[in-house]
């Protein structure tokens, strides 16, 4: 009777270490893919259940005009409907972004895998797949230590862009896709994101690899923030506008 209760003890024990373990592994997969999915299509209900942003189809999005490029552009000579700019501009959708981006990877083509990811912001995704990108060139064994460095900085500054876009704190405001959209891209990337001040533990898109190159060529930051308090005045500036959306 006793071993007969003991076996029964026993796979008690088993059957609940067993559902422990998978719902461990579950929630380890679910916040996986909420750093790495883009945002929901337009007109979703986000505030509602924020997760839900990141978990819709890309398909199912539309595509950003590409940012500030050092070439610019023949101006098109299409009208334009009124009421619109050439930094609210919206480029085709491509839903096949993500497999050109793949393949560039795959073909060892990291510049372009960032150039294309670049071309899909303001989704979450994008900024992901551009972080990864920029990585893959850090690799390389023909980089100087100055082109090293720029890249590593472009890196953060990627990460920094992102984090203050889709910041997902508890204090924050969460803004739809075709609200960021209506951002002032230009003005975004000529703030200044110091590393001192801003730190990366805050930075959802910074890894490990990169903490280690960061404190190896800047050294240790004196505070981890988020961006939108770094630039707690320019934001809110930004934020009155896209609530208007």
């Amino acid at each position: 009777m006793v071993a007969f209760v003991s076996i029964v003890i026993a796979l008690s024990l088993l059957g609940l270490i067993v559902y422990g373990l998978h719902k461990y592994q579950t929630m380890e997969i679910e916040y996986q893919v909420d750093r790495s999915m883009p945002l929901p299509p337009i007109g979703g209900d986000s505030r509602s259940n924020p997760s839900a942003r990141e978990d819709t189809s890309l398909q199912s999005t539309l595509a950003r005009k590409p940012a500030r490029s050092r070439i610019r552009n023949t101006p098109s000579k299409q009208a334009e409907k009124p009421g619109t700019d050439s930094s609210t501009r919206k480029a085709a959708p491509d839903p096949n972004w993500q497999e050109q981006v793949a393949q560039a990877k795959k073909s060892g083509d990291f510049s372009r895998a960032y150039e294309l990811s670049k071309q899909q912001f303001p989704l979450w995704g994008a900024f992901n797949q551009a972080c990864i990108a920029l990585r893959g060139q850090l690799k390389s064994d023909h980089l100087s230590a100055e082109e090293a460095d720029a890249l590593l900085r472009k890196l953060y500054v990627t990460a920094a862009i992102g984090e203050m876009l889709h910041e997902k704190s508890e204090q924050s405001e969460h803004f739809k896709l075709h609200q960021l959209k209506h951002i002032d891209y230009e003005a975004l990337e000529q703030l200044e994101y110091p590393y001192g001040e801003l730190g990366y533990a805050q930075l959802r898109l910074i890894r490990k690899s990169d903490v280690k190159q960061m404190l190896a060529n800047w050294g240790r930051p004196g505070a981890h923030e988020y961006p939108r308090k770094i630039h707690a005045q320019w934001w809110e500036s930004q934020a009155s506008k896209l609530r208007e959306r």
